[in-house]
């Protein structure tokens, strides 16, 4: 996900307010149900974004894993639970559905908006985003500035209530899946994906793979240079929300501590 440094975000944003420029497309705020609709409409709209190995950007392959102390296919219906729960946050990350699905379990097709919510960056941006013009403006600038756009590609889940004849256990091995690609209005194309695993009773392995390829060279460069960082934070954020949700522990196997946030 997309971010900036503070000074950066308030210098853009106040003046991006204060000259209260339109330049994102709609905005899906809850008080303008037409805003919402036309902001549905453009997602609706929007084309994917694929790799390009003739490109001159390189595509690359960033793995990370989680173990939870819970089997494969709690954790997957967990995890789809807090990746669906509007009022969820990663660090300053927001989903946005459309009105039709806000809450309801994904879909192959569903489409998303993975929106940094630039008046609450920092306090200045807080106060400035209760002035309505101001808000409008914020979520301009984060629509056409900080926001990835998803695509639900591949969705492999368990039955969200689990059949009478289960077994207690999922057998080792067992995998689920949720995919998401990239739309066009993202900095990168690609896709993130999210593997569950059954390692034994009552223990699995969350991975995500994210496969990306940045749209030009001066997001490679930031994505270089701290933003990849910021996309740990907000996937260790999920996966910390979902052994909470399971009151479970979550240990990282592999990713550095200082990325981890709740």
């Amino acid at each position: 996900m997309r971010d900036f440094t503070d000074c950066t975000i308030t210098a853009l944003a106040c003046a991006l307010a204060l000259s209260v420029v339109a330049c994102g497309g709609a905005c899906p705020h809850a008080e303008s149900p037409a805003n919402r609709t036309a902001w549905a409409e453009q997602l609706a709209a929007k084309r994917h974004l694929v790799t390009d190995g003739a490109k001159p950007i390189t595509i690359k392959r960033d793995v990370h894993s989680f173990d939870l102390d819970a089997d494969a296919d709690r954790v997957a219906r967990a995890f789809h639970d807090v990746m669906r729960n509007p009022e969820n946050r990663y660090g300053l990350i927001q989903v946005d559905r459309p009105d039709a699905e806000v809450g309801k379990p994904f879909r192959l097709g569903s489409r998303f908006q993975g929106r940094y919510r630039v008046g609450e960056a920092n306090p200045t941006l807080s106060r400035l985003s209760q002035w309505p013009p101001a808000r409008a403006a914020f979520c301009a600038f984060e629509n056409q500035s900080t926001s990835d756009y998803g695509y639900i590609a591949v969705l492999q889940l368990p039955p969200e209530t689990p059949p009478a004849d289960a077994p207690a256990h999922p057998a080792v091995g067992t995998s689920y899946v949720l995919e998401y690609t990239y739309l066009e209005g993202s900095p990168i194309g690609g896709s993130s994906r999210f593997e569950v695993t059954q390692l034994a009773d009552n223990s699995s392995r969350l991975t995500q793979i994210f496969t990306y390829q940045e749209v030009n060279a001066s997001f490679a460069a930031f994505f270089a240079n701290g933003g990849l960082t910021l996309h740990e934070q907000v996937v260790s954020s999920q996966v910390a929300k979902t052994a909470k949700a399971l009151g479970v522990a979550m240990r990282s196997v592999d990713m550095p501590k200082e990325y981890l946030i709740p």
